[in-house]
């Protein structure tokens, strides 16, 4: 018999129930269906591969599917179930047999929860829900995302879209990219916390058209298709974060803009970005994505993982490690300092808008995370480090200060968002702010710089950093977070 028939069970009324059955309910009803037999053989899969369950009954009391299946037949001894997976076939009967949830090595999720809600198993659902949004994979993302929107699996389908934001251009260059239906690319492209360079995403969605046009059998010149749903999804690409060659190369040939937006895109390439909003409207959006940061734990050294993609290259020491991340454009952005309680005034009673700091990383680095505020990114360690104020020099109001941060120490892991999108110029209340990343020749270790406006001029920064101290001699605070960015 196939597993997938459609059963239920009847009560003495002759209505159609599937709760599942109380034990003196299962006891009542294997009475009137006479001779029993506790022992049942699931063949399973491709391979057929055989499943002994020898109590029955306890399946049965725990899904009303099962239930009506092996009560419509009570010699029933054998059932097929040709469409899971064996390995996932038997962890749901471990389940129903032992009420305790054990994964082991199971990676792919979808189907167990497949299991739970085809036979009616809300606690296993329950179980399994956290370990799968912790589990959620650039392989196995979509299937959950399109399970939980499909079943109203809300919480699942909401970790699936977070992890396609968080991925950003991971997810954008991966396969399952081009599976996404229409809508829900809309939505997820259009959202500044979607943190991908805009040229890739570009390239990518010419790809989706094509993919989805050879799904739906669209001719070859895609026109059509491109007039009627793709046109809106490449309003959501920010041409304007686009360098003038890549908007040249790449976009302008391309038939998808008119001549009014190509006309406004030039401009505004031509144009500091601090201007831009005295430019005349468009349809587009200027901002670049970066309204959200997120941790992760970022090995440096070997083969260097910087977040959502691989750099070649090999690294046999921490200087080593830190000095290639510097050579490959990663944008230090903020630094929070929580320091004294009291803030200090200069002696004018002025705030002071320019410091130099070192940061001395003491101690091994772990995958412990403080909870920081939601637009930071973190670097995380166990313990606070300390960090030596000074301010050698002072700056007037709307003059360039410049901020240098010096790290030291044996760094195992550190926390870093990499926005893989170089944010060169930032607008705050009308002032500008500029970011650079050098690769000083310095001892002990490279150097990273800051160039730009006092801090007021950048809410970015943390409430604590911008805090007034004394011109002279030397504070010691913590820092808890840097966060960088990716060209």
């Amino acid at each position: 018999m196939d597993l997938d028939s459609d059963y239920c069970s009847n009560d003495s009324d002759g209505r159609t129930s599937s709760r599942t059955p109380t034990p003196k309910l299962l006891s009542q009803q294997l009475k009137q269906h006479g001779k029993f037999s506790n022992r049942v053989v699931f063949i399973v899969g491709k391979s057929e591969e055989r499943i002994e369950v020898e109590n029955k009954a306890e399946i049965m009391k725990k899904s009303p599917v099962l239930n009506a299946l092996l009560l419509s037949d009570s010699s029933l001894f054998e059932i097929k179930a040709p469409q899971w997976d064996p390995k996932v076939f038997k962890i749901f009967i471990d389940y129903l047999l032992t009420d305790g949830f054990k994964a082991g090595n199971l990676t792919e999720f979808d189907e167990i929860i497949m299991l739970s809600i085809k036979y009616k198993v809300p606690k296993l659902l329950t179980q399994v829900n956290p370990i799968v949004k912790q589990s959620i994979t650039l392989d196995n993302c979509i299937n959950l995302y399109v399970l939980g929107a499909t079943h109203d699996l809300e919480e699942l389908r909401l970790a699936a879209y977070n992890f396609f934001l968080r991925m950003g251009n991971a997810f954008l260059e991966h396969q399952n990219f081009l599976e996404l239906d229409c809508i829900t690319l809309s939505i997820l492209i259009s959202s500044d916390d979607f943190p991908v360079v805009e040229i890739t995403l570009f390239k990518r969605l010419k790809e989706w058209v094509v993919a989805q046009c050879h799904r739906l059998g669209y001719p070859p010149d895609r026109k059509e298709f491109y007039g009627r749903v793709a046109g809106i999804l490449f309003r959501h690409v920010r041409y304007a974060q686009m360098t003038p060659k890549e908007f040249r190369n790449e976009v302008l040939n391309s038939g998808l803009l008119n001549e009014t937006d190509i006309e406004a895109i030039n401009l505004r390439h031509k144009t500091h970005p601090g201007l831009w909003h005295t430019l005349p409207p468009y349809q587009f959006v200027d901002r670049p994505r970066m309204t959200k940061m997120y941790n992760f734990a970022v090995p440096l050294y070997n083969n260097v993982q910087i977040g959502f993609r691989k750099i070649a290259g090999s690294c046999n020491t921490i200087k080593e490690s830190v000095r290639f991340l510097v050579s490959h454009d990663i944008y230090l952005t903020s630094i929070g300092f929580f320091g004294p309680a009291k803030s200090d005034l200069r002696a004018d009673g002025a705030p002071l808008t320019a410091y130099s700091i070192k940061i001395q990383i003491e101690g091994d680095y772990t995958k412990h995370y403080f909870r920081t505020p939601p637009q930071c990114a973190t670097v995380i360690t166990r313990d606070n480090f300390t960090v030596d104020l000074s301010h050698p020099f002072q700056i007037k109001k709307c003059q360039p200060y410049k901020l240098t941060v010096w790290i030291d120490g044996e760094v195992t892991q550190f926390g870093v968002f990499p926005l893989p999108q170089a944010i060169v110029l930032i607008q705050c209340k009308g002032e500008l702010m500029t970011f650079h990343f050098s690769d000083a020749d310095c001892d002990p270790t490279p150097t990273l710089e800051i160039s730009g406006l006092p801090t007021s001029a950048y809410p970015m920064m943390s409430q604590n950093f911008n805090r007034p101290y004394k011109s002279e001699g030397r504070i010691s605070g913590v820092i808890r977070c840097i966060s960088f960015i990716i060209k």
